[in-house]
């Protein structure tokens, strides 16, 4: 979502983990944003507040992340992207895609 401040877009995602007692979920998750800028499309992948391209995730029930992105002037977000993976391995376990909200 689009924040008062332009070009500037807030995201958030929860995660939960259903069944009466679950493990200790372990992994990773992975961001790309769609961008749309003089009629061209481009992927960009999101990083972590140390520069890295995964976001570690630990919990057992419920786990939350808020983080917000900046874009170019005269450029708009199509969708963002979100991929999950469990620990140690390379391929996703859910990726989901959705456009930005209003």
């Amino acid at each position: 979502k689009e924040t008062q401040i332009p070009g500037k877009y807030r995201y958030a995602l929860t995660l939960i983990q259903s069944g009466e007692r679950p493990n200790d979920f372990k992994g990773s998750l992975k961001f790309q944003v769609k961008l749309s800028q003089n009629g061209q499309s481009k992927l960009i992948p999101l990083v972590n507040k140390n520069s890295h391209r995964s976001f570690p995730v630990e919990f057992k029930f419920l786990h939350r992340l808020e983080e917000s992105f900046i874009v170019p002037p005269d450029t708009s977000v199509e969708n963002i992207q979100v991929q999950v993976f469990k620990e140690g391995s390379s391929k996703a376990i859910l990726t989901e895609t959705v456009p930005p909200a209003l």
